[in-house]
């Protein structure tokens, strides 16, 4: 947590210790919250092109519908393509994200960006004052709501549940939970990460908020990660967070230490490496955690799994304080049963099936339980087959709406896949129609012009061909430019 007014730690409740995960989610009041989910509605899609369409192998699935299920997939793509590449390159995958991202970016960053206009330098000079920043221009009505968000400097007070309340000032970043701040927090970083990216072209790169894969040979993966660290401090003063940073070596046949002495290797080789190599990175081989997802070998997969199932088994038997037969109800199915379901849209059914059963056999137990004070115990097979029946069919068939975790997780899988697939051919459609829309402009030119003296540089689609083209490199429309790029992998 972050410090007190007067410089001491928050103590975390329950006797936890001060470096436990504990995070502050700010939970806004109704009024604000409505207004800000129809904003993000109005304006994600537009938010989303900026995001994909930007940067050169830089994808980053903030703001969308589901970003962080498409992430995960679209990451486990890159991770399952490593077949095409020679094993002697040592093809890694490079993990991390910022500590405390949401409330570390510093003020003048942010509104520079939503001002598409910097006030100051930034990528180590490459970026000078009044130089043009990337934005999506449909946040410019939401200006007042971002000055309001955004640049004050106040005090915040927060309520632990103990009932003892903190004072935290505050005169940066913004508040997680609010409506618009993922928009906010990821139209920010963008750039930033972006550029670096367009000097790293043999990287690929996906992102959600401020977190990153990078995917590519060993020494090209930490260079990008070095140069991203530093430019991530030096513009928005965001560090990265140690424990988080990890290297995962996609040839299965190497060994921990085989992997760990490779990257020592290649730290100790370049200088400009000195910053990761403080970090300590953790080393893997065969297991990885995207966006939440378990990735790797299936004893792993189903170890990780396992615990989750376990957590939320734990949990739901601290539920029996709550007296109140309605209120356990709501927090078993909403707060509990269906802390499962993420993994389920990303993870192949036979890998957690059976987790996934006894988690549903804790739930309705605990509705048993809690419903009738025990006195099932004594219910025939028939008549506890008849209640979780009950349990679990829809309330519009008079039951009680808590869906079975292993019969949705089939589903949701393959629905998951599925939108996925979707997903790519649209994509595909709308390069090709932008590719036909170069293609078009590029014969009406050579229509206009005079063959014998433009002709080699209408034929090269050139910067001399007379036709101003902002934002798009040698022979390529804006609209090329802007998508095609972005989905060379």
């Amino acid at each position: 947590m972050k410090p007190n007014v007067d410089g001491a730690p928050i103590p975390n409740a329950g006797g936890a210790s001060v470096h436990a995960d504990v995070r502050g989610i700010v939970i806004v009041s109704t009024w604000r919250g409505c207004s800000a989910s129809r904003a993000v509605t109005e304006s994600s899609l537009v938010v989303v092109d900026c995001l994909l369409g930007q940067y050169n192998d830089f994808l980053q699935f903030a703001g969308q519908k589901d970003g962080a299920t498409r992430y995960a997939q679209i990451e486990q793509l890159l991770l399952a393509n490593h077949v095409d590449h020679d094993v002697s390159d040592h093809l890694v995958a490079v993990q991390f994200d910022a500590s405390n991202a949401f409330f570390s970016v510093v003020m003048q960053p942010q509104f520079d960006v939503l001002a598409s206009k910097a006030s100051r330098s930034y990528d180590d000079g490459r970026v000078q004052v009044d130089d043009e920043l990337p934005r999506p221009r449909t946040l410019d009505k939401y200006w007042g709501h971002f000055l309001s968000m955004q640049g004050n400097v106040f005090t915040k007070r927060y309520s632990d549940n103990q009932g003892v309340t903190h004072h935290l000032p505050c005169s940066k970043g913004g508040q997680q939970g609010d409506g618009l701040e993922t928009i906010r927090f990821a139209v920010t970083v963008h750039p930033s990460i972006g550029r670096v990216c367009e000097r790293h072209l043999d990287c690929k790169v996906v992102g959600i908020c401020d977190n990153i894969f990078i995917i590519t040979c060993l020494s090209k993966a930490l260079s990008c990660a070095a140069e991203m660290k530093n430019i991530l401090k030096a513009d928005l003063d965001m560090d990265l967070n140690v424990p988080k940073f990890n290297v995962f070596f996609l040839d299965t046949s190497f060994s921990l230490d085989t992997a760990r002495f490779a990257l020592e290797s290649v730290v100790r080789a370049d200088p400009a490496l000195e910053d990761l190599a403080a970090m300590g990175a953790g080393v893997e081989t065969d297991v990885m955690r995207v966006a939440g997802v378990p990735v790797g070998v299936d004893a792993w997969v189903k170890t990780f799994v396992a615990k989750k199932a376990q957590s939320v088994i734990t949990d739901i038997a601290k539920l029996d304080v709550v007296s109140d037969g309605f209120l356990h109800n709501q927090l078993l199915n909403f707060c509990q049963n269906a802390r499962m379901v993420f993994l389920g849209r990303n993870t192949p059914t036979p890998l957690l099936s059976e987790f996934m059963t006894q988690v549903d056999d804790t739930v309705v137990e605990a509705v048993y339980s809690h419903g009738t004070g025990g006195g099932h115990v004594d219910w025939s097979p028939h008549l506890r087959k008849f209640a979780i029946m009950k349990i679990q069919v829809p309330h519009f068939r008079g039951g009680f709406g808590i869906t079975p975790n292993e019969g949705s997780t089939i589903s949701a899988f393959y629905s998951a896949t599925c939108a996925l697939v979707v997903w790519c051919v649209r994509v595909f459609v709308r390069v090709c129609a932008c590719a036909n829309e170069f293609h078009k402009s590029t014969r009406d030119l050579k229509a206009r012009s005079p063959v014998k003296e433009h002709s080699n540089e209408v034929r090269g689609g050139g910067r001399d061909s007379g036709v101003e083209r902002p934002g798009a490199g040698p022979g390529q429309s804006p609209a090329r430019s802007k998508f095609v790029r972005s989905f060379h992998f």
